[in-house]
């Protein structure tokens, strides 16, 4: 430490010391004083700002610290010890008033005031101030916070939507019209970050309090807000605006869809540049908000010839962007795109054809060019005025050179066009095939310049990886009845979007290097675009061979993150709901393929990785009939009827998982088995094999072959617990529906379900189940026994064996077998009793010397059979 740093140190001890003898003396401003110089010489010494926060410093002496500072506003430190003393916050509302007047004397461009009162404004007694401020004088008031900008500003919108600082709730309200009426007076300046800082306050207001405020803005105000809508207005000021017009519309619909008529009306009506410009920009924002009233206006007959023909006559650049960007806007409406694409069409190809068209004054040369193409792009499916084709493919190639253009607005139409363009499949192969273009989407991805464009290059990906819906027969069928009602063909399909064609994208998208940038874009992505990341996964993951790479770059973090979102507001339910389908059955195509014990190889949390995958894979399974809880919090509900193909994934990633562990077992057991039972009853023979398949794997566990159990066997036999006559009478129908799949038609299913009967036989309460349940008055054994007395389940079990072996169907022979020597060792005598009736002792005997027997490496567990029954 030098001399001279030794020498402040010493001079603060020295001064913190004075300043506490003199607050403790009761000369809070002497003590001030002497903290201000300390705070001078060490501000970011932890002891002297501990010792100035923690003085009983009253309003008085940030008072006293206002009038030091406003005598001599140039002296540093006195504006420290002011911005001290206005954070410390020790004051009552009557204070805080005080020092706002003594603040609001002090020119407008000082930044020591303008920060003093941006902290005072964030203080509870502050607020209260202020509030009386603005209900004494709310001009004078809020043009001296004005001046202080855009934070105070927001904060001004703040206290006036605070009914804590207001004395009553009418005062509140007549000082939220105050604000109002003096925010519409702002916008009439001509600066520009007025009008934007205005625009922000506004739509902020009108969110939260449009029925108070809203009756007060007549035809005159309305008009100066529909004028921020301008082209010619910054595009954060023209966002605000719509927000706040869309908001007056929805409190005041007739009156505001009237004025807005007679705006649009007016200034289309006149015959120079501004007033064009300025109604069709109106119009232009107003599609998405009223695209009924928009459309009417729109399709005015002669309207369209006439922009066309204004436009070319004027020369003018600015009526060229309004007439084109409104144009871009109605093509949202069916009947406006129509009409654009029957009178405009020639005249877009010729603008975007000549893409500096007009002589503008600011960057974005190519604009008026990119957005012709961005209408061509939007009415590309529909029908075209006499000789004219629109050749899509050279569109995208126009739009693919402009990605990377100076100028934002430019660089987002083209993405916007591009995304449009890319719903055709010779589009989607041109994209695709340029590996340059697929590098630059990556980079747009990683350095996002704007939302809109991250949107854009998303939709892009999601339109090239998309893969085209499979329908049922049925649809197939209605398809054809429609295309025969309207006496035409059905459309054929687009070769280049077959599946062959969409997994080679696919392919392309991978090696891109695009899923890393997908992966880290959902730690900040807002619900619209986790939609689209999620619908690429989904077919990014459709092609199994794709699924390892996919892991190795993150996306099964991912999925799982995603396929347990939960909405967060009322608005972002539907979107969340969506987002976690997709990602779920984006899940259930990654763990289908994949080793699990490779994905799920951390022990210390498998259970909480396996809870994380399970949980969302049994909403795909459908709706849980036994579950009476109403509280959905903690479950999953389908935002639509689940596709089948889904539940079908979700049921064979279930069984891979299922061979993991017994704990994977124990967890799905718990979490959808009765979802899993219901399926086996499906009458679509897919699911019921791949449920039976789930139930096969689950079985090997306790937990699931416990659920067939309804005999408790052993000494036990015969004690029935009244109190669960539902759930044995449930567990019976369970292993008689098991027992009776074991001779589905559907091999897979015949196989599934005789490998879990081999399961649950393999316990002494699953033997004496089996042996309960009731005869059948028919055989399904060979012709030549049939006799009902022989059609116990034991003797149909060795009926079955018999039938495999002299089918010579080794999978089945192997799964009976497995079950009837399971049968034999863990029943008791009378297990091996009812084996002796149906023959079983003669049939292994045979079986112990057989070939197939010994192929399939079975020979000594017939054998030990075969010694049990002796």
């Amino acid at each position: 430490m030098t001399a001279t740093s030794q020498g402040h140190q010493d001079r603060v001890t020295q001064l913190l010391a004075t300043a506490d003898d003199l607050i403790k003396a009761g000369k809070q401003e002497d003590g001030a004083l002497a903290l201000r110089e300390a705070i001078t010489l060490s501000p970011d010494d932890e002891g002297v700002r501990q010792a100035f926060t923690s003085m009983s410093f009253s309003g008085d002496a940030t008072l006293f610290s206002a009038r030091a500072f406003i005598s001599n506003t140039g002296d540093d430190k006195a504006g420290s010890a002011l911005i001290l003393a206005a954070s410390n916050g020790r004051y009552s509302s009557q204070e805080a008033e005080e020092i706002l007047e003594l603040l609001f004397s002090v020119e407008n461009d000082n930044p020591t005031k303008n920060d003093a009162i941006k902290r005072i404004v964030v203080n509870v007694n502050g607020r209260k101030a202020i509030a009386t401020l603005l209900k004494k004088n709310a001009t004078e008031t809020f043009q001296h916070l004005w001046n202080c900008g855009d934070a105070v500003v927001s904060a001004i919108i703040a206290i006036t939507l605070n009914a804590a600082a207001w004395s009553t709730e009418e005062a509140r309200l007549a000082g939220s019209r105050d604000v109002l009426l003096l925010l519409l007076a702002k916008l009439l300046e001509p600066a520009q970050e007025a009008s934007g800082m205005g625009m922000r306050a506004m739509a902020r207001l009108l969110a939260v309090d449009a029925a108070n405020i809203a009756p007060l803005i007549d035809a005159s105000n309305f008009e100066v807000i529909l004028s921020m809508l301008d082209i010619r207005q910054p595009t954060s000021t023209r966002s605000q605006a719509i927000l706040v017009t869309s908001k007056f519309l929805e409190v005041e619909p007739e009156r505001g869809q009237k004025l807005l008529t007679d705006y649009v009306v007016t200034r289309a009506g006149k015959p120079n540049v501004d007033d064009l410009v300025a109604a069709f920009s109106v119009a232009a924002a107003i599609f998405p908000v009223l695209p009924a009233v928009a459309a009417s206006l729109f399709m005015t007959p002669g309207f369209l010839d006439d922009l066309i023909a204004l436009t070319e006559k004027s020369n003018s650049a600015r009526l060229g962007r309004a007439s084109l960007e409104l144009l871009s806007a109605a093509c949202v409406d069916k009947t406006c795109r129509e009409a654009i694409s029957n009178t405009c069409a020639a005249w877009l190809q010729e603008v975007m054809k000549e893409k500096a068209r007009y002589e503008i004054e600011e960057p974005g040369n190519n604009l008026d060019a990119t957005l012709a193409a961005l209408v061509l792009c939007k009415i590309q499916t529909v029908p075209k005025q006499a000789g004219v084709t629109i050749d899509i493919v050279a569109i995208a190639s126009f739009l693919k050179g402009l990605t990377k253009d100076e100028d934002i607005a430019t660089i987002q139409t083209a993405i916007e066009g591009l995304a449009y363009a890319s719903i055709q499949g010779k589009v989607k192969e041109e994209l695709s095939s340029d590996a340059t273009f697929l590098s630059d989407v990556v980079t747009m991805l990683k350095n996002p310049t704007d939302k809109g464009v991250q949107f854009g290059v998303l939709t892009i990906v999601s339109n090239l990886t998309s893969y085209l819906p499979t329908n049922s027969v049925e649809q197939e069928k209605i398809s054809q009845l429609k295309a025969y009602a309207n006496q035409s063909k059905p459309d054929a399909a687009d070769t280049l979007n077959d599946n062959e064609h969409v997994t080679a994208r696919c392919r392309k998208v991978i090696d891109a290097g695009v899923v890393p940038i997908l992966v880290n874009a959902t730690k900040t992505a807002s619900p619209t675009l986790l939609k689209i990341i999620a619908n690429i996964s989904l077919s990014l993951t459709k092609n199994p061979k794709h699924c390892g790479h996919l892991v190795q770059q993150g996306l099964f973090d991912t999925i799982i993150r995603l396929a347990n979102i939960r909405p967060h507001t009322d608005i972002e339910a539907s979107l969340s709901s969506a987002i976690h389908d997709t990602s779920s059955h984006a899940l259930s195509r990654i763990l289908v393929p994949l080793d699990p014990s490779l994905i799920f190889n951390n022990t210390n949390s498998q259970d909480r990785a396996l809870i994380s995958a399970i949980t969302p894979l049994s909403s795909l399974l459908g709706p849980d009939e036994t579950n009476t809880n109403t509280d959905t919090t903690n479950h999953f509900t389908p935002s639509q009827p689940v596709d089948k193909q889904a539940t079908f994934d979700a049921l064979r990633a279930l069984t891979n998982i299922a061979s993991l562990s017994d704990l994977a077992c124990q967890l799905i057991t718990a979490t959808c088995f009765a979802q899993i039972e219901t399926l086996l009853w499906s009458r679509i023979s897919a699911l019921t094999q791949a449920a039976a398949e789930l139930i096969s794997n689950l079985t090997q566990s306790p937990a699931a072959a416990s659920k067939f159990f309804f005999v408790l066997g052993g000494d036990d036999t015969d004690k029935v617990n009244e109190n669960h006559k539902a759930d044995i009478a449930a567990a019976r129908g369970r292993l008689t529906l098991l027992f009776a799949l074991t001779t589905s038609e559907t091999r897979g299913t015949a196989l599934a379900a005789m490998a879990a009967l081999s399961s649950i036989l393999a316990y002494e309460a699953g033997v004496a189940s089996f042996l309960a349940l009731p005869s059948s008055n028919t055989t399904s054994g060979s012709a030549t026994d049939t006799t009902a007395s022989k059609a116990n389940p034991t003797h149909r079990l060795i009926n079955l064996t018999k039938e495999a072996h002299a089918a010579k169907d080794t999978d089945m022979l192997a799964r009976a077998l497995t079950a009837v020597c399971a049968l034999v060792a863990s029943g008791g005598s009378e297990a091996r009793k009812c084996m002796s009736d149906a023959d079983a002792n003669d049939l292994l005997e045979n079986l112990i010397e057989d070939e197939m027997v010994k192929g399939l490496g079975m020979r000594a567990m017939v054998g030990d059979a075969v010694a049990a029954l002796k």
